[in-house]
């Protein structure tokens, strides 16, 4: 919800910007030009120093087109987190898709340990009775009364 928005914000603004700058340093070159034609007119040493300014400036509108191509690839580069925020996205909802199936497994887990539970408390009073059993069987126990040895 938030990185559409400031993504398309960006672009938006990295396009204007751009069409700002770039008509900037076309205005600067006329009036650079023109300048240089009044200079000349006026004073005719001025127009060499116009004619560096004049180097300058177009210096400058080919950089301004260097920054075009780095938002461009800025862009490029925006459109591919974008993809992958949208990826992530997807993983994150098969976590949670799994996380909801965990669940059931956790009840059962749970039925599992008390069922557990019960046939170790089972065996318990099995092994009880039989060591009562095993004390009735002993030569001094209950069942050698009956026997007649």
């Amino acid at each position: 919800m938030v990185v559409y928005p400031a993504l398309f914000a960006f672009c938006v603004l990295s396009i204007y910007g751009f069409y700002m700058i770039y008509h900037l340093t076309q205005d600067m070159s006329h009036i650079a030009r023109n300048i240089q034609v009044i200079s000349t007119s006026i004073d005719p040493y001025m127009g060499p120093h116009m004619a560096s300014m004049v180097d300058g400036i177009e210096n400058m509108s080919s950089n301004v087109q260097v920054m075009t191509r780095n938002l461009n690839a800025i862009d490029g580069n925006m459109e591919a987190i974008t993809v992958s925020m949208e990826d992530m996205r997807g993983s994150m909802q098969q976590i949670t898709g799994h996380t909801q199936t965990l669940e059931p497994m956790m009840a059962s887990m749970v039925n599992l340990d008390q069922s557990t539970q019960h046939m170790a408390n089972s065996t318990f009073h099995m092994t009880r009775e039989m060591g009562s059993m095993n004390r009735g069987m002993s030569p001094r126990g209950m069942f050698s009364r009956f026997s007649p040895f």
